[in-house]
């Protein structure tokens, strides 16, 4: 349209100012926090799950760890496939602005990861308080260490997790405790449920 923008690589934009914009074409990329959503709803459940492959460029860093855990995907164009290992491993995570893992996608991963066999680290160097959620997890049965600072996150698994009552705390938090309930032995309870109302809102809109 005409900006001149440019990216440094210390995290700095500069922005030059012109004298006027022109019209342009573009195209809105998918929500890749929903689709990511879905992708780890077929490792925690040991499901399978098939979308649109237009979403694979935008899910690199995820496909990344999904693969690490032991997923079989496929992203060849047509369709982006994710399917879950007989056995998911333990994967570390630490998130970045994109193309790095998405913090978005943190909680429902460290969710998924109470599944898997061994120890992951998770490590949020966005935004404080975003493992909080944690505790909600851990009335399901979940066996998650947070370290004093807030940031960094142990996760032991595989654990077994049990239906309880929960919050949602956010969206992403909310979208973590249905991915929980679908793992969960007996029936999840979730109050707070503004932020998943949203999200399926959301999700209806897409389709």
């Amino acid at each position: 349209m005409g900006a001149i923008i440019t990216v440094y690589t210390d995290r700095t934009i500069r922005i030059e100012g012109v004298r006027r914009l022109h019209g342009a074409a573009y195209r809105i990329m998918p929500d890749r926090m929903e689709a990511g959503t879905f992708a780890l709803g077929a490792l925690i459940t040991g499901g399978d799950v098939i979308m649109d492959g237009v979403v694979a460029r935008w899910l690199g860093a995820l496909t990344g760890k999904m693969r690490e855990a032991g997923a079989e995907i496929t992203a060849d164009g047509e369709i982006y496939r994710v399917r879950a290992p007989k056995v998911m491993r333990a994967t570390d995570i630490q998130t970045y602005p994109y193309p790095g893992f998405p913090t978005d996608l943190q909680a429902p991963f460290t969710t998924t990861m109470t599944q898997a066999e061994g120890n992951s680290s998770i490590y949020e160097t966005m935004f404080d308080g975003r493992l909080r959620y944690t505790q909600e997890l851990a009335r399901m049965g979940a066996r998650i260490d947070v370290s004093g600072s807030g940031r960094m996150a142990m996760v032991h698994g595989a654990t077994p997790l049990q239906g309880a009552l929960v919050s949602a705390l956010d969206i992403r938090s909310g979208a973590a405790m249905i991915l929980a309930g679908l793992a969960a032995e007996g029936t999840t309870r979730i109050d707070n449920v503004v932020y998943i109302d949203f999200f399926f809102f959301s999700v209806l809109d897409f389709f």
